[in-house]
């Protein structure tokens, strides 16, 4: 047995070690775990530090490594990677902080990020070498000033994700499960646990690939998210997919503004799917909602899962079902898939 191999079997082990500590006060059941390897992250983060190099940031610091390649990601991010390199180098110092690089499933977009503070527009020399670097590579290039308004340069195609025999259309900057092992496993999880032909809500929905998956097993999906070009997102591709008739997107902000046990009422099956800061105010009135018999909580943070998922267990429901996704790779990284059931 090599090194190596010893080292991912000692890593894999202790990655279940640690989540059944974290989660032993809630559940002592068996856990499925998918492992997903090298060439699979489609959506990295860049930094650039202050001499146009590119990389990481290490743990918790500004201090950068610098990279030349990065095998977890996909073989497309992994080709791009050296002529993103050498571009850079061409570039103005501190004009750009990062480069947010995803692989759909029908090509690449880079997202460059200013610095300037002031919301100053790159010039036209700088545009159009951003133009040409996109032509050269047939991929979407935008920029974003200031961190804010996302601006096209040159778009070689709309971006898609291909999900449960659906062609999604969306936008750069959606949030992305890390890997498409990842986010299928997911999807086939929530199909095989929520209750055919029901009326199921979502909740931190993004823009949809769950509902939208799922939407010919069930009687009709609400989703909800609070970011409006989310939901513009879920409700133009339901409609190009004639699914307007089972699946809707609705903008709120469920921080401040979480669905009351009321409006839950008429739902059988909830999916959610919060942020790492977990989704307390919205689990309070899930937990208290005794229409609901199931529940489908999506993770990323096995802390704040344990804290939701003790309120929920508190009240009316009994948690049956969990699988992790190990997709961040040599990471401490987990993904947690959950299924609570009405007592």
């Amino acid at each position: 047995m090599t090194k190596n191999l010893i080292d991912i079997t000692h890593y894999r082990q202790q990655k279940i070690i640690d989540l059944k500590k974290i989660l032993q006060p809630i559940y002592q059941g068996e856990i499925e775990f998918t492992w997903v390897g090298e060439n699979s992250r489609r959506k990295i983060t860049l930094q650039i530090d202050n001499k146009n190099n590119l990389g990481f940031f290490q743990e918790k610091t500004h201090d950068l490594i610098e990279i030349n390649d990065y095998s977890l990601a996909t073989i497309n991010i992994q080709k791009i990677l050296l002529k993103l390199k050498d571009f850079i180098k061409t570039q103005e110092q501190n004009l750009f902080s990062q480069i947010v690089i995803s692989d759909f499933d029908n090509g690449l977009e880079l997202i460059f990020k200013s610095k300037f503070k002031n919301k100053r527009a790159i010039n036209f020399s700088q545009n159009q070498q951003l133009l040409k670097f996109a032509k050269d590579n047939d991929i979407n290039v935008s920029i974003a000033i200031d961190q804010q308004k996302i601006e096209p340069i040159f778009i070689a195609r709309i971006n898609q994700i291909s999900i449960a025999n659906l062609n999604l259309k969306i936008t750069g900057e959606v949030f992305l499960q890390a890997t498409k092992l990842g986010l299928e496993t997911i999807i086939d999880f929530i199909k095989k646990n929520i209750i055919n032909d029901s009326n199921i809500a979502d909740l931190y929905s993004g823009c949809g690939f769950y509902a939208l998956s799922i939407a010919k097993f069930a009687k009709k999906i609400e989703a909800f998210e609070g970011e409006n070009s989310m939901v513009e997102i879920i409700n133009n591709n339901s409609k190009n997919l004639q699914l307007n008739h089972k699946v809707k997107g609705f903008c709120r902000d469920l921080f401040i503004s979480p669905l009351s046990t009321r409006e839950l009422k008429k739902y059988q099956t909830i999916i959610i799917n919060p942020p790492r800061s977990g989704a307390k105010a919205q689990i309070k009135q899930i937990a208290n909602c005794t229409d609901c018999q199931k529940l489908i909580y999506v993770s990323c943070n096995p802390q704040t899962f344990l804290s939701d998922a003790k309120i929920v267990i508190e009240r009316y429901f009994k948690l049956t079902k969990i699988i992790a996704i190990d997709q961040f790779f040599l990471t401490k990284h987990l993904e947690v898939v959950a299924v609570f059931e009405k007592i």
